[in-house]
């Protein structure tokens, strides 16, 4: 007994090990992959080929970013005057690294040759963040609003996209030297709600960030196409409900204000079971029902073949209540399926030992009163023995399905399956 909590931790000190070791390699790896493409750029760097350079530095910077790494595409970008290129490495240099005084100078240094050389557009956008494209969207995006690009001189068509908003392009003309300016504002993609209330009530209109919306019904609001929860109060009454606007469309509903509300959960052992809360259909399980009036109510379930269940349960407001409810068999009472299907073999069994049984003495009269000798006379005789060993084997037969139908019966007279149950829980899921 004393070894085992030893055993314990010796056993998870193996599990550790194990799992540290098989991590190993894959760091192992990825770093030493990293280096060989590293040690491959240099050698043609250093020899001139500039274009593999870059090509093993790019590899190298996907397999483990570095902003070293970057300062090197720079330069490489630089020696094959490729200028927009080197400027937009040199620019994200500076951008990723803050600590290292003498790379940060050389990289501004660069950066300061290569500007008169170089045509600049700065992008920004209204709402900022979004995804930057020039010329042709294959090439894929230029990073996000607000920067500033590297292009070549000439005429440029830059647009923006942003997620819930439609595209913003613009055609500007850049020149070598200078730098020019866009702003752009992709319109949002919007719908319309309107919302009528019972009563006088105070609405928001709440998104994924937060309240988008507050004022009072009637609502006529135009709102970025998305989901929404919309509430709606007047003192103690209340009305929510999670609402879609659509693009280029208009989403109405109707705020039926009710006094405070709570949850209902309802899970049965049978799906399908029938809901009713207070005499009123309200579906059918398993299912959340919402806006259910704060108080205690009677609750219901039915379904064809099971015993109703039925019983009260208490609402609180803006909480949820839990009913699993647990439907026994309805009682079968004595004529079954297997009861008649035991009758009706019993009745078919004796029927049957009865023609036997027939059968048997009209055979026994003939032989009697027959002048049969002979060979004619042992047949008749062999073939009345074999009418009467039927007869008795359907008699017991027939008897022990009979027997078996009484018990059956007595069974489905007598047997209680238990009234169906259910456990509620006002706090959370039993």
């Amino acid at each position: 007994m004393p070894l085992r909590p030893a055993l314990r931790l010796a056993l998870g000190l193996f599990a550790a090990l194990g799992c540290a070791l098989s991590a190993v390699p894959a760091r192992a790896d990825r770093a030493a992959e990293a280096r060989f493409h590293d040690e491959a750029a240099r050698r043609h760097y250093d020899a001139g080929r500039y274009d593999a350079a870059v090509r093993e530095f790019m590899i190298g910077q996907r397999i483990a970013p570095n902003p070293n790494t970057i300062l090197n595409i720079a330069f490489c970008f630089r020696a094959l005057e490729r200028n927009e290129e080197a400027y937009m490495y040199f620019a994200e240099f500076l951008a990723a690294d803050t600590e290292h005084a003498e790379r940060r100078a050389r990289a501004e240094e660069a950066l300061e040759a290569l500007r008169p050389r170089v045509a600049l557009l700065r992008v920004e956008s209204d709402p900022p963040g979004a995804d930057i494209y020039v010329d042709r969207a294959e090439l894929g995006r230029y990073g996000r609003t607000p920067r500033l690009l590297a292009l070549p001189a000439g005429e440029h068509r830059v647009w923006v996209e942003r997620e819930g908003h439609r595209p913003a392009a613009s055609v500007v003309t850049l020149e070598e030297g200078r730098t020019v300016s866009v702003t752009l504002e992709p319109p949002a993609i919007v719908g319309r709600l309107r919302l009528t209330a019972s009563a006088d009530a105070q609405v928001r209109v709440i998104g994924p960030e937060g309240v988008v919306w507050e004022g009072v019904s009637p609502v006529d609001v135009s709102l970025p196409a998305g989901h929404y929860e919309v509430r709606a109060s007047s003192g103690r009454d209340r009305w929510s409900e999670a609402l879609t606007v659509p693009a280029d469309g208009t989403v109405s509903a109707h705020a039926e204000l009710t006094g405070p509300t709570g949850e209902l959960s309802v899970i049965a052992n049978q799906p399908g079971a029938q809901i009713r809360i207070d005499d009123a259909e309200w579906g059918y399980a398993p299912q959340v029902l919402e806006r259910v009036p704060v108080g205690t109510h009677r609750l219901e379930l039915r379904l064809d073949g099971m015993q109703p269940y039925a019983g009260e349960i208490e609402v609180r407001e803006d909480a949820r209540s839990w009913a699993r409810v647990s439907l026994s068999p309805a009682p079968r009472g004595p004529f079954t399926e297997d009861t008649l299907t035991a009758g009706a073999l019993a009745l078919a069994l004796l029927g049957a030992a009865g023609i036997f049984t027939a059968m048997t003495i009209q055979s026994h009269d003939e032989l009697t009163t027959s002048q049969q000798s002979g060979q004619s006379y042992l047949d008749s005789l062999d073939e009345t023995n074999r009418f009467a060993v039927a007869a008795d084997l359907l008699w017991l037969a027939g008897g022990a399905a009979t027997l078996t139908t009484v018990v059956l019966v007595f069974i489905h007279v007598f047997e209680d399956p238990g009234p169906s149950t259910a456990l509620l829980s006002e706090e959370e899921e039993p």
